[in-house]
């Protein structure tokens, strides 16, 4: 019995290795028509950023961008035109309206002592400030 259950297994997963298809897909952002920076070697992860006219790498933490902030390749839908890269707060942060500074969310960050910082509805942002 148990040599029939390990020749299940094993042909189960023969016929999922079989008949699954894979492929890479390059990031948007290695596209030197859109980022010059695609052309150098190892430019999938670099980032062109337009004020300086130079290449970073990406989700660098500080320079060029605020020192709590990354650059990060512009998402689908952003506003901003012409650019690869933008300045956003790292994964598990969020920018305060009060300080301009990425702070860990669910933490005391800019709060006063009994407080924590957490991510509020947009509209109860422009009343709060």
């Amino acid at each position: 019995m148990r040599h029939a259950s390990v020749w299940v297994c094993i042909l189960t997963f023969y016929n999922l290795q079989s008949s699954s298809l894979a492929a890479i897909v390059a990031p948007p952002w290695s596209d030197p028509n859109k980022n010059p920076c695609a052309s150098q070697p190892g430019g999938w992860q670099l980032l062109y950023w337009p004020p300086l006219k130079k290449c970073f790498k990406i989700f660098q933490l500080g320079y060029p961008c605020p020192d709590t902030m990354e650059l990060s390749p512009v998402g689908v839908g952003s506003t901003s035109t012409g650019s690869t890269a933008e300045c956003r707060c790292p994964p598990g942060t969020a920018q305060s309206p009060l300080t301009k500074r990425c702070h860990q969310l669910f933490e005391r960050g800019p709060c006063e002592f009994g407080q924590f910082f957490a991510p509020i509805a947009d509209s109860d942002v422009k009343s709060a400030m």
